[in-house]
């Protein structure tokens, strides 16, 4: 693990706004959903990210996602895309209707340098990492198109169709783990952290292909850390301007959840931001965050 020097930054307080999922002519996706029960899935969020925690299933640590809550899902080839609490590592997941009683779970997170990948922009379309291009097969997660060289992961999952609940199991399944390496920082070198509702734009290099990071104190105990780098044309995006305002890309308008980096409707269409899992230590007051590392 490493340390880093404190960097200028800008404050804002990180409120838990939240896009409406994109239209069908887009990607669709739904990054990081706040708290509420599974059939609130339409309301407003609340300020802590408890929708999805694990439960105990199939004897492995496991989602279930009510299906019919979904619109998304509702009709073959349909997608969505989600963070589920720590499934995954904390890394978001596609979840394709692959048949009227089968579906396809992927770890979202590109094997070549660990993007998210976005789901179908149609039903059967390919699903397309945004930084490098790489395509993957909906039917499978199969790579179709380089640079990536390894499939998706695939998640084990199973259908209880008279009940409408979709079980993610996240024991087992095919696809390469994606290794992580850890960046600690102490916060008592980020003045601009100290408060809830603080944030900054620091550089963590290697990480992120030597881009900068986002940090937002979105409460004492929670963080949000995403790339800086836009989904759209990998513009540099400023941080939020008013407390809770959106994170916006300068170059071509694209705006940004200051709450968990989703997309939100704005002038460009663009994919998620990437985000990086985060785990603060009360005892040192300080921030490690997880960064993926290709092969």
């Amino acid at each position: 693990m490493c340390e880093h020097n404190k960097t200028n930054g800008e404050a804002a307080e990180g409120g838990c706004s939240r896009r409406g999922f994109l239209q069908r002519s887009g990607a669709l996706l739904g990054l990081g959903l706040c708290g509420g029960t599974l059939m609130s899935l339409l309301q407003a969020c609340e300020n802590e990210l408890t929708k999805y925690p694990d439960v105990i299933a199939g004897g492995g640590k496991g989602i279930e996602i009510d299906v019919m809550a979904e619109p998304d899902l509702q009709s073959v080839g349909g997608a969505i895309q989600r963070s589920l609490g720590s499934f995954n590592g904390g890394k978001p997941v596609t979840i394709i209707r692959a048949e009227q009683e089968r579906f396809l779970v992927l770890s979202a997170v590109c094997t070549h340098q660990g993007c998210t990948v976005a789901p179908p922009g149609t039903p059967g379309g390919s699903m397309v990492c945004p930084c490098h291009g790489a395509e993957f097969s909906p039917a499978d997660g199969a790579v179709l198109k380089g640079p990536a060289e390894q499939n998706l992961k695939v998640f084990p999952s199973s259908y209880d169709a008279a009940a409408g609940i979709l079980t993610l199991n996240s024991a087992g399944g095919g696809g390469p783990e994606i290794p992580l390496a850890e960046a600690t920082l102490l916060l008592s070198d980020y003045p601009q952290l100290q408060a809830v509702g603080g944030a900054l734009k620091v550089a963590i290099p290697p990480y992120n292909d030597g881009r900068k990071v986002i940090i937002i104190r979105r409460a004492a105990d929670q963080f949000l850390a995403v790339t800086s780098v836009c989904s759209h044309n990998q513009c540099e995006i400023n941080l939020p301007a008013a407390p809770a305002a959106n994170m916006v890309c300068p170059c071509h308008g694209a705006e940004y959840s200051s709450s968990d980096g989703s997309w939100q409707d704005s002038p460009q269409t663009a994919s998620d931001l990437q985000v990086f899992a985060t785990s603060y230590s009360a005892e040192n007051d300080s921030l490690t965050i997880s960064f993926p590392v290709s092969a």
